[in-house]
């Protein structure tokens, strides 16, 4: 502070006592003393401008929104963080007072908050509120608020702070978007989720669903002890082992399936658990986290496919997959004590007959008559099996003598022979039996069957109603397999085979796709049913296969010349061909060739040539496939059938067989294996054909159950190649699309 020369010597006076005389040296003192004061407040001042500048510097270039207002809201010092919050400039700012930027919906609490400042209910208060910027947007802010008192205790201003958390409230309501929409997909999969650190640890996790598969109440408290409870026994031994070899190795996972016994409901249910452990520094297990899946209801149905694939979904008897099963047991025991045993096939007569004149649904209900009566007249022990048709087979593991196969072939055709009662109307059938025995006639199920149905036609040219012995020195079936044999060694090099070919059509557009090569032997006057086994029985089977996939090449060349488009030639091949060494090098050079490419052939195999060396099969089509061959897996349903091995193999499409698709509008079981067939091809994303399709009804059908290809007299009955070119370009094959046909009332059920 300065001060002129008349306050100086006014303020000396007022200092001064009156009417006394002061000393020179006193006012000397006094007048320092002053000097000296000066001074000091001149410094105060200067610290205090200082102190003034520092807070002004520090209030407006802070790096987050400071602010004065008073106490009805007015900003009355703003710094610029602030104004770029908000989108204002300070002089807008100080005109404006907080609640007109504060959005409508936080209004109430912002004043909540002041009145509770001002009456001294809070001292200070950290909210997080949405404020209003000057473009209209909405913006979220992290709010620091305190009330000033001044010196007398009464509320002067308030003094704020903002933070911007605008980022991190977006970043949160992605997360919480995303987990809201993990959560429903989890929800909507019910699959379980948990999150282990170790038994009591309060940071362990358990969602609802995985309470939900161990029946567990949903809010008592858990523990790792209380699930290994309800693992069934059979299946925690191997399970204990699994999560002991993934909490022994750093970050590795598993993946199980185990069964459980709810804790309230005692339901057996099936679960697929997935987890991973996780590892700190030193390689301790630290937390083991996963999911786990109710997979009940997809066991209980692969169980039933497989159960289906198994048995005749007619009569509900074991299959001809079963019985070979159960034969390699069968003909081991007999190996080892000695024992001998006989194999009948019951063949009906007259059947056919039944179905023309009453139809297949009275056939149907006569044949499961028919396997009640042979049940009645078997021995303890004895098995009965349906591999197809009107034909069944008898299995009796062990007899003492010929005549015990004889005596149960005796009860069986005077059984069979009684009239049967089908909607009051009485049908008159019989049966005409063979009968090998074990191991005289064969020591495998193969030559046991053949040797059987040789002796069973033995026993229908002797007037049908009764049985015979397999004698191959006097059977006339014998004799005529043997020169069936003999004609077919030489049917090759005399070129007496042809092929003939039959398209398939794509529905997605009814178009041809592709052809099936199918073997003829015109002048032999037999079909393939009968040569094919006469082929095999003198190796002749692997030579007339590599001619047929030549022959295929051959008419792919002549088709191409012809002006057609390439149509891809699909060709069977046997077991025994798929099993030679080299089968790849053959068929890649037969397309060589030609100059033809890999699309323009396919092969189709059955299951039982792939599953009898599952390995080999695997790694022979990986690599046919590899090199751009399609696989096709034929007739199935039919063979050793079994889906399990389905998800295994490399194959693009698979044929179902005819016999399902003629049935699967009358026959509920035919129509649940059908309907498990294509299920499990579509999980594969297999493409799937329909063979056998005579008539719109059927194509319906097979549209109806999602079949993408059929096959069948429907399309065209097989021909010639010179036919398939005129059929083509003629357009006449192709089936055009049928809109008008109701959806069958076994898929509307």
């Amino acid at each position: 502070m300065e001060f002129s020369n008349g306050l100086y010597f006014r303020i000396i006076r007022w200092f001064m006592p009156a009417q006394k005389s002061v000393s020179r040296n006193s006012r000397h003192d006094l007048i320092q003393a002053l000097q000296n004061n000066e001074h000091h407040l001149q410094l105060l001042q200067d610290k205090l401008r200082q102190k003034q500048k520092k807070f002004k510097e520090t209030f407006d270039n802070a790096a987050i929104g400071l602010a004065h207002l008073s106490l009805d809201g007015q900003w009355t010092r703003v710094n610029q963080a602030l104004c770029d919050i908000v989108g204002y400039t300070e002089t807008q700012m100080l005109s404006m007072r907080c609640q007109e930027l504060t959005h409508p919906d936080d209004l109430p609490m912002t004043l909540e908050i002041i009145g509770a400042l001002i009456s001294g209910d809070l001292k200070r208060r950290a909210v997080e509120k949405r404020y209003l910027r000057s473009d209209g947007q909405m913006i979220w802010v992290k709010l620091h608020v305190a009330l000033v008192r001044n010196d007398e205790g009464q509320p002067d201003y308030l003094v704020a702070v903002f933070e911007n958390i605008d980022d991190r409230k977006l970043t949160e309501t992605a997360l919480a978007v995303s987990k809201r929409r993990q959560d429903i997909v989890l929800d909507a999969a019910r699959l379980g989720v948990f999150d282990f650190f170790g038994e009591s640890d309060p940071r362990n996790y358990w969602s609802f669903w995985v309470r939900e598969h161990f029946g567990i109440d949903e809010h008592s408290p858990l523990s790792f002890a209380r699930f290994v409870k309800l693992i069934h026994a059979d299946d925690w031994p191997e399970l204990e082992k699994t999560l002991c070899r993934c909490m022994a190795t750093p970050d590795s996972r598993y993946h199980v399936e185990y069964r459980v016994i709810g804790e309230q409901d005692q339901k057996l249910r099936w679960i697929e658990a997935s987890g991973q452990s996780f590892y700190d520094e030193q390689e301790k297990t630290i937390r083991l986290c996963g999911t786990t899946m109710d997979i009940t209801a997809r066991k209980s149905a692969q169980e039933e496919a497989l159960r289906a694939a198994l048995h005749d979904p007619l009569t509900g008897l074991p299959n001809r997959v079963l019985l070979f099963e159960y034969s390699v047991h069968i003909f081991d025991n007999a190996a080892r004590h000695g024992h001998v045993g006989a194999l009948l096939f019951i063949d009906l007569d007259r059947f056919k007959q039944v179905n023309d004149l009453h139809g297949h649904g009275v056939g149907d209900r006569l044949l499961v008559q028919v396997v009640d009566r042979i049940r009645r007249c078997l021995r303890s022990g004895d098995l009965v099996f349906r591999p197809g048709g009107d034909e069944f087979l008898v299995l009796m593991p062990e007899i003492a003598r010929d005549e015990e196969g004889a005596r149960v072939a005796d009860r069986l055709v005077e059984a069979l022979a009684e009239p049967y009662q089908i909607d009051g109307v009485e049908i008159l059938i019989s049966a005409s039996i063979g009968i090998s025995l074990f191991p005289r006639d064969g020591n495998d199920m193969h030559q046991l069957i053949q040797a059987a149905d040789s002796a069973m036609y033995l026993a229908k040219q002797s007037g049908k109603n009764t049985w015979r012995f397999f004698s191959y020195s006097l059977s006339q079936v014998g004799k005529e397999a043997l020169a069936l044999q003999d004609r077919i060694r030489g049917a090759l090099d005399r070129k007496e085979f042809e092929l003939y070919f039959q398209p398939l059509v794509d529905l997605s557009d009814y178009s041809v796709c592709s052809v099936e090569a199918l073997l003829r032997w015109p002048s032999a006057g037999i079909g393939p049913d009968k040569f094919i086994p006469a082929a095999e029985a003198v190796g002749q089977i692997v030579p007339i296969g590599n001619w047929v996939i030549d022959e295929a090449c051959r008419t792919q060349r002549f088709w191409i010349e012809q002006g057609l488009a390439m149509v891809p030639i699909a060709v069977n091949v046997s077991a025994l061909q798929f099993r030679q060494s080299g089968f790849h090098h053959m068929v890649f050079h037969q397309l060589q060739g030609s100059g033809l490419p890999a699309s323009a052939l396919q092969l189709e195999l059955t299951e039982s040539s792939l599953l009898e060396d599952l390995p080999h099969a695997i790694a022979m089509l990986q690599l046919l496939r590899a090199n751009g061959i399609r696989i096709s897996l034929d007739d199935f349903g039919t063979g050793y059938s079994s889906l399990s091995y389905l998800a295994q193999l490399p194959i693009d499409k698979i044929k179902v067989d005819k016999s399902f698709v003629h049935s699967v509008s009358s026959n509920k079981a035919s129509r649940a294996v059908a309907e498990a067939i294509v299920a499990m091809a579509k999980c594969l994303k297999l493409e799937i054909v329909a063979e056998g399709v005579e008539n719109i009804e059927m194509l319906h059908d097979m549209q109806v159950l999602g079949c993408g290809q059929i096959q069948g007299y429907l399309v065209a009955r097989p021909m010639s190649a010179g036919e398939f070119v005129e059929a083509m370009k003629a357009g006449r094959l192709g089936v055009a699309p049928r809109m008008s046909l109701p959806v069958p009332m076994w898929a509307a059920s």
